[in-house]
């Protein structure tokens, strides 16, 4: 007897779908923590070389910073945006450990 795959397409979908479910109360949340200190660092340099600096002087996190840039041109300070494309970027890497995996 042969044990039936499910079609991957069909496990992405279910990977975003339990995702959202269980980080949709975060979408409606402010900025945390470190959130000031990238939307600060953006504010004062207005360029998108602020991707390529370290923050406080400690860390450098140049894939975050992009994700925060963007979000910044396009929907200024509104915190639910942030929060979904992080989820987003999230989601992605969680799908992407589960194909290595696999």
């Amino acid at each position: 007897m042969t044990k039936k795959k499910w079609p991957l397409w069909l496990l992405a979908l279910g990977y975003a779908a339990v995702g959202l479910c269980l980080y949709a109360p975060i979408l409606g949340s402010f900025f945390l923590a470190d959130d000031f200190a990238y939307l600060d660092a953006i504010k004062a340099t207005g360029s998108p070389s602020v991707m390529f600096s370290a923050l406080a002087g400690r860390y450098f996190r140049p894939m975050a910073m992009f994700v925060y840039y963007a979000n910044y041109q396009v929907s200024g300070l509104s915190p639910w945006s942030y929060h979904l494309s992080m989820l987003g970027v999230h989601l992605l890497n969680t799908w992407l450990v589960f194909l290595l995996g696999r």
